[in-house]
């Protein structure tokens, strides 16, 4: 494979990769790597969130509080890209990663992950607006303990990360991206819009750093 600023000739990168991830999944990454196992579509949550959308839309559907927020949240129960030529991605379960620790910084939530996040947030909307018994029916035990807690921060600093080991988030062409990223690390001005990385090959812990936020 013929070398450039980010592969080397084996095809593997020569900058590291981030994720931004909580203490909720640490004790499961040290075990099974990066990957190794999937949580949201395990437990659910992606579902749940869907749940809760769909008892806001039925109680609520005349209260200005609802009609304000819930466009913003339509794409999390789609759990796809969007349709507006942008192709941002909401879909939750994979692991998505950047080489640009301030991007996976974002995604390192107290709530413990992205979509525990809206489920939160929603959850604490239902509950203002009086739907508390409804959300406790919908909520799984195990999941109204975790959204109870809150977790710390942490940063994955991913060393020797192979290129045939990721996809890009949005179905983008790989080397179009990767272009992209070269022309960033060059000194080119970023774009707002470069999609993420998708992991589509657990990465043991042996190629893991972790650094708490």
């Amino acid at each position: 494979m013929k070398s450039n600023k980010l592969l080397d000739r084996e095809g593997n990168f020569r900058c590291a990769f981030y994720h931004g991830t909580s203490t909720l999944f640490l004790d499961s990454i040290r075990e099974t790597g990066l990957g190794g196992r999937n949580k949201v579509k395990e437990f659910g949550w992606a579902i749940a969130f869907k749940d809760l959308f769909g008892l806001a839309d039925q109680r609520m559907a005349n209260s200005a509080v609802w009609q304000k927020v819930r466009g913003g949240l339509l794409p999390i129960v789609k759990q796809g890209l969007t349709s507006d030529g942008l192709q941002f991605n909401f879909s939750h379960g994979q692991v998505y990663i950047s080489p640009v620790p301030k991007i996976a910084e974002r995604y390192a939530l107290e709530a413990g992950c992205e979509i525990l996040d809206y489920v939160r947030r929603l959850s604490l909307i239902l509950h203002h607006e009086g739907y508390t018994q409804d959300v406790q029916s919908i909520l799984p035990t195990h999941l109204q303990e975790t959204l109870g807690k809150t977790y710390r921060p942490v940063l994955l600093k991913i060393n020797c990360l192979r290129f045939r080991d990721v996809e890009t988030e949005n179905g983008v062409d790989k080397l179009k991206l990767l272009r992209k990223y070269e022309a960033f690390f060059g000194g080119a001005d970023p774009d707002p819009f470069m999609p993420s990385w998708k992991l589509v090959a657990p990465v043991p812990k042996s190629q893991l750093e972790f650094h708490y936020l």
